[in-house]
């Protein structure tokens, strides 16, 4: 778990990796490793102007560059105070959130996202398969063959994504059909006719 130490330092899990990005250390990159989850989180101007921000034996610090805490401005502590719990909560949903990748295999195959959750699937059938998506998963397709499914609830994922493969599961001989990604199908080879 996220633990906050104080105000200004937040202990980070093991599985968790965080890099400060470019010489401003504006973008914080983080990478939840258990589930290959990663975020780049923007640091707003005056907190990286204002605050000397590094990662060091599980620790993300947030140190102040003046001498107290109370000689900032107001405005930037109030900036200061929404930020840390915004970075915290970015951290806490990466940390609590699951992820599936399906793939469509086939030619022709393929998934548009709709409005409202719904994917509309062609999978070599006379008709589309039109599905709705629940509304506590985040659904995303970067391409036409690909879903990604994301949501704090591990079992309802894994039976909403066990539903999308069932729409056309693999078939043995040529693989095509939908599979979860880095999924091995063992292929039958096919029986050459005798003459």
């Amino acid at each position: 778990m996220i633990f906050i130490q104080n105000r200004f330092s937040l202990k980070i899990p093991n599985h968790f990796k965080i890099q400060l990005e470019n010489d401003l250390k504006n973008i914080c990159v983080v990478k939840n490793t258990n589930t290959d989850i990663t975020k780049s989180i923007l640091i707003p101007k005056n907190i990286s102007d204002n605050f000397n921000l590094s990662y060091n034996n599980n620790i993300f610090y947030f140190k102040p560059l003046v001498s107290r805490f109370n000689k900032l401005p107001k405005k930037i502590r109030e900036e200061y105070g929404t930020f840390f719990t915004h970075f915290y909560n970015e951290l806490f949903i990466i940390e609590n959130i699951f992820i599936k990748e399906l793939q469509l295999h086939g030619v022709g195959f393929r998934v548009v996202k709709e409005q409202n959750n719904v994917l509309i699937f062609k999978l070599g059938y006379s008709h589309d398969i039109s599905y709705q998506i629940p509304n506590n998963i985040y659904v995303h397709c970067p391409n036409n063959s690909t879903i990604l499914l994301m949501s704090k609830e591990k079992d309802i994922l894994g039976l909403i994504s066990a539903k999308i493969r069932a729409f056309r599961p693999p078939e043995p001989f040529k693989g095509k059909g939908v599979r979860y990604s880095g999924e091995k199908i063992l292929l039958k080879e096919v029986k050459k006719s005798k003459k």
